[in-house]
């Protein structure tokens, strides 16, 4: 080999060993929008729906390339997370001004968003609604507290009728998230607690507390035995015996001081974190390790949605993160 090729071999390892990894993650700004997005959620490849605590949703309908505001019938209902179990039929939660008073309400629609009804209203006490969930087009649920106590509403019909099938503060003060692997097993999480049901969520036992009242924010479930829990500053909980034993999963040491705000797994192997500080952890061995991507933002990183081709997490400055899977 002469001494030129060699030369030329070398330069190539040395350029290949210091140019960094291309970042997977693209920042995708959304045409029109003024305001930070809270919630995205895909209910196929190419149909998915965010919030930011407007009156409406964006909608996509191309795979998240473009978004457009669809326009509520509700002028004065700000929604702040929705559900879609089909390309048409959806939830929503949100806070109606209609009154003098603000009301949290639990919102329906029959056509992909374009119009909306108010199923619920909540007229008794100082409540919030924090998450709306539906493992088909009739049952489904609502958490969020009411007056310092954690509330759990649920609808066997559609939303035709919604029951408070939990409230109270002996487990936690609010419920954040609730998920559920079939028609009876649920779990839900909230201040300091993991709640679960066997029954359908007519009744609730707590699994988990911890000692330090962590804030556990989202859930995700794989399995009737397998779920993951997020929450508080570096702290991301797994069970795989239906919550028999919930383990600490082993986090990045430097990022075990970010807030954690959400969890999502496009298979038992496949998952990613994100939070506080611009945080996205991913994992490809199903938890048991973790590994910084470096998107680049610096905000809130709130919610994340997977798709069969993407991932999205909404971010500040009406802007989203996306990267292939």
């Amino acid at each position: 080999m002469t001494m030129r090729l060699r030369g030329h071999l070398v330069l190539i390892l040395l350029t290949a060993i210091a140019t960094p990894a291309t970042d997977p993650w693209v920042i995708r700004r959304v045409a029109g929008q003024v305001h930070s997005f809270n919630r995205v959620t895909f209910v196929d490849s190419k149909t998915g729906w965010m919030t930011d605590f407007s009156p409406g949703v964006l909608k996509s309908e191309d795979g998240g390339i473009t978004w457009s505001r669809i326009g509520s019938n509700l002028r004065t209902e700000l929604i702040s997370a929705v559900w879609f179990p089909t390309l048409d039929q959806g939830w929503a939660i949100g806070v109606s001004h209609a009154e003098e008073r603000a009301e949290p309400v639990i919102m329906n629609t029959q056509d992909g968003g374009q119009s909306w009804r108010i199923q619920k209203r909540l007229r008794d006490g100082v409540c919030q609604l924090l998450d709306v969930w539906f493992l088909d087009v009739t049952h489904g649920w609502v958490t969020g507290s009411c007056d310092n106590e954690g509330l759990i509403l649920t609808t066997r019909d559609a939303g035709a009728n919604w029951k408070i099938v939990y409230q109270g503060a002996e487990f936690t003060p609010e419920i954040r998230r609730v998920r559920f692997a079939d028609s009876r097993t649920g779990w839900a999480v909230g201040q300091w607690a993991i709640l679960f049901t066997t029954d359908g969520g007519t009744t609730w036992r707590r699994q988990y507390k911890d000692a330090k009242a962590v804030a556990l924010n989202d859930l995700t479930i794989l399995s009737s035995n397998e779920a993951w829990a997020a929450g508080g500053w570096g702290f991301l909980l797994h069970t795989k015996n239906g919550g028999i034993n919930w383990l600490r999963s082993p986090l990045p040491s430097e990022t075990i001081h970010s807030f954690v705000c959400s969890v999502r797994f496009a298979d038992r192997k496949l998952g990613w974190v994100c939070g506080a500080k611009g945080l996205v952890l991913s994992t490809t061995d199903g938890g048991e390790s973790w590994q910084r991507e470096h998107p680049a933002v610096d905000s809130v990183l709130t919610d994340i949605a997977v798709t069969s081709s993407h991932v999205f997490i909404p971010t500040d400055l009406s802007r989203l993160l996306v990267r292939s899977r």
